[in-house]
C-alpha cells in the first residue's frame, strides 16, 4: 500500500473528526490522502503500530495520564523507529484563556518539553490550528514513499549507504 496510515488515539472522537476536515480541506486531490483509524488505547495503537510502524500517530495527551504517555512515547519511538508521533494536548492541560496564571504556562511548556524529550514531533493545543501536523504528515509520507522507490532491490547495506546525507552528486 502507497498511502500513509495516521493512527489517532484518543477517548472521543474531537481529534479524528477535525483531521477529516483538514485533510479535506488542504488536499482535495489524491496526491496526498492518508489513511486514517482511530484506535482507543496505548495498546490498540501499538498493535496498529506493528502493522504499520512507518505510521503517524496522533496521541491526545491528559493529565492524568501524562506519565503513563511520555512512558509509552518513550519506548514506541525505541520499537518504531520509522514512525512519527504527534501529541494533541486535551484541555486539562490547557491553561484556561480567562486568567492565565504563570504556574498553568509554565505547567504546559513542561508537558510539551517532556513529550519532546521523549520522541514527539510536534504538540497541538487546539483542533482549529493543524497546519503543522499536516505539514509533517505530508513530509512523512513523502519519506516513506522515497524509502520505498529508492530501496526496492537494494540490500539493507545498500538502504542504508544510499540513505545517507554525504552522498557523490
Amino acid at each position: 500500500m502507497n498511502r500513509c496510515e495516521w493512527i489517532v488515539c484518543e477517548r472521543t472522537s474531537r481529534w479524528a473528526s477535525a483531521l477529516r476536515i483538514a485533510l479535506a480541506r488542504a488536499s482535495p486531490s489524491a496526491d496526498f490522502a492518508p489513511l486514517l483509524h482511530e484506535v482507543r488505547s496505548l495498546s490498540e495503537l501499538g498493535t496498529r503500530l506493528e502493522r504499520r510502524p512507518a505510521g503517524l500517530a496522533i496521541v491526545e495527551v491528559y493529565r492524568d495520564q501524562a506519565g503513563q504517555i511520555l512512558d509509552w512515547i518513550g519506548n514506541a519511538t525505541q520499537q518504531f523507529p520509522s514512525a512519527r508521533f504527534v501529541a494533541a494536548l486535551d484541555t486539562s492541560l490547557i491553561p484556561p484563556s480567562t486568567h492565565p496564571t504563570q504556574a498553568a504556562g509554565d505547567g504546559w511548556r513542561d508537558v510539551a518539553d517532556a513529550l519532546f524529550e521523549a520522541g514527539i514531533v510536534e504538540v497541538v493545543d487546539s483542533p482549529r490550528c493543524l497546519q503543522g501536523v499536516l505539514a509533517i504528515g505530508r513530509r512523512h509520507a513523502a519519506t516513506c514513499a522515497g524509502r520505498r522507490q529508492g530501496q526496492e532491490g537494494m540490500s539493507a547495506v545498500e538502504a542504508v549507504w544510499a540513505s545517507l546525507p554525504w552522498q557523490d552528486g
